[in-house]
C-alpha cells in the first residue's frame, strides 16, 4: 500500500470516519457527489437566491 494511502486510512480509523467512496467528498452533511460540492473561499459566502437556488458571492 502506498504511504499516502496508508496514512489516509489510519486517519479514517482514528477519527472513525467512513471509508472514502470514489467520486464522493466528505462534507458536514455526509458524503456527497463531487459535482454537488463547491469550494468556498475565506472571502466568500453562500447565499440563497429568491428562486431557491444558491450562489457563492464575495463577502462585503
Amino acid at each position: 500500500m502506498p504511504k499516502a494511502k496508508a496514512t489516509r486510512q489510519r486517519a479514517h480509523e482514528k477519527r472513525k470516519l467512513p471509508p472514502e467512496e470514489p467520486g464522493k467528498v466528505l462534507t458536514p452533511a455526509g458524503p456527497l457527489p463531487k459535482d454537488q460540492v463547491h469550494q468556498v473561499g475565506p472571502d466568500q459566502m453562500v447565499v440563497r437566491n429568491e428562486d431557491g437556488s444558491y450562489s457563492i458571492v464575495r463577502k462585503r
